[in-house]
């Protein structure tokens, strides 16, 4: 995008905690304001709605919880298609299995 992207706005996030990998995935949904111009909100795009899906990696020291990396990641399904954290729907040709789908609770496998 070429202009100025302003006035950032959480608006909710999904949060898997795995506390046996000490990593988190998150979905983060925020908007924003897209510029043409400096200051010039005349022609601005507003409330530009925005999803970013986040794994952080964290590491425990003496029972503070300090993020040692976050990166950008992109969820796919089975069958490849980009996919949601929360999707209830499933794509077509596809069931869903309950055992599938995230929990906020933590991963008791390694």
């Amino acid at each position: 995008y070429k202009g100025f992207v302003v006035d950032f706005q959480f608006k909710s996030a999904e949060i898997y905690i795995n506390q046996d990998k000490l990593q988190v995935i998150a979905q983060v949904n925020y908007v924003n304001t897209l510029l043409d111009e400096k200051k010039n909100y005349n022609t601005a795009q507003k409330n530009v709605l925005n999803k970013k899906t986040l794994r952080i990696s964290y590491t425990n020291e003496n029972g503070k919880m300090k993020v040692n990396k976050m990166e950008s990641i992109i969820l796919t399904d089975q069958t490849g298609d980009y996919g949601i954290l929360d999707s209830t729907k499933p794509s077509e040709g596809t069931t869903t299995d309950s055992s599938t789908k995230p929990t906020t609770t933590p991963s008791t496998s390694n």
